[in-house]
């Protein structure tokens, strides 16, 4: 938004027209090192006029504000106050506007100044005009308006003047570079740039591993019995014959176990065995492991060793 002074040629017309009342208004422009405006504009009414409507304003507020608007302008106010001060007939405004002026480089500018400054006081620079006024701010009764705008460049700047071509306030600004940051992550700002990095890598490498399982083979489970519903017969596994265990040793054979594998000899005839050889000279075979012995009736099985009792 150009400042107000900048938009009274085009929203009024010049001279001065039979007027009811007199409003005096001073408009100060307080400019900051990046070029936001804090605009403090004080309306003193006529008395008498205020007392009869200075309540218009408190219930449409409102009003004080479209004064400020302007359609050809992108920009907004922002922090827009009002305070209606009834003992001094006065309405004070407090609004900002960013980016009132604009860096040019070597200068800022701030546009909007038709006619030159009455004067300048320490580096600030005071327009004076005059014109008859109707619109909100007069609800629309005819008002003569004296008028005061006051624009204030920042504490540090220098060479502050009015600029005839461009019909702007010009300053120059020395460049400050932004003050280092007293917070913990301004400060250990590297520590936190390696921290972040390392962290990074972790997650991709995190990610990677992750994505590599996803597309592993799935781990061999038991198989499915044969005959299980859905599941085809050439999928079953063979029957299971032997228990999981320890291999077991083969039984040892000792030679009188051979020797009981061998054919029996016929047995004697019926005459020959009318009575028990057992009776007569003892038996011939192992009564604890059934190998033959050497003679009837011998005391030791060759065989397994033990005394035949």
């Amino acid at each position: 938004m150009l400042s107000y002074i900048g938009m009274i040629p085009n929203a009024y017309p010049k001279g001065i027209e039979a007027a009811d009342t007199i409003l005096d208004e001073e408009y100060t422009i307080e400019m900051d090192d990046v070029g936001s405006a804090h605009i403090t504009d004080v309306l003193k009414y006529d008395k008498s006029w205020f007392n009869s409507n200075s309540s218009v304003f408190e219930k449409y507020p409102f009003l004080l504000s479209r004064r400020y608007q302007d359609e050809n302008n992108l920009r907004e106010l922002e922090n827009f106050t009002s305070d209606i001060d009834q003992a001094n007939y006065t309405i004070t405004l407090t609004f900002d506007i960013p980016g009132n002026a604009y860096n040019k480089g070597d200068s800022w500018v701030i546009y909007g100044y038709a006619d030159k400054p009455k004067f300048e006081n320490q580096g600030q620079l005071v327009f004076e005009s005059e014109w008859t006024q109707s619109d909100e701010f007069t609800l629309w009764n005819n008002m003569h308006i004296n008028y005061t705008a006051i624009v204030i460049p920042p504490a540090r700047a220098t060479n502050a003047h009015y600029d005839q071509n461009q019909k702007a306030v010009v300053y120059e600004l020395p460049y400050v570079a932004a003050q280092a940051s007293s917070s913990p992550l301004a400060t250990n700002k590297p520590l936190f740039i390696v921290l972040f990095a390392i962290l990074m890598i972790a997650s991709i490498g995190g990610f990677g591993f992750l994505m590599a399982k996803s597309k592993a083979p799935a781990a061999a489970v038991a198989p499915f019995g044969a005959g299980v519903p859905g599941v085809p017969e050439v999928m079953a596994p063979d029957p299971v014959t032997t228990l999981p265990g320890p291999p077991v040793p083969p039984p040892t054979i000792t030679p009188a176990q051979v020797e009981a594998t061998q054919p029996m000899p016929p047995a004697p005839a019926a005459a020959e065995t009318a009575v028990s050889p057992d009776t007569q000279e003892g038996s011939r075979f192992c009564k604890f492991c059934g190998g033959k012995l050497k003679h009837a009736g011998a005391k030791f099985c060759s065989g397994c060793g033990k005394e035949q009792v």
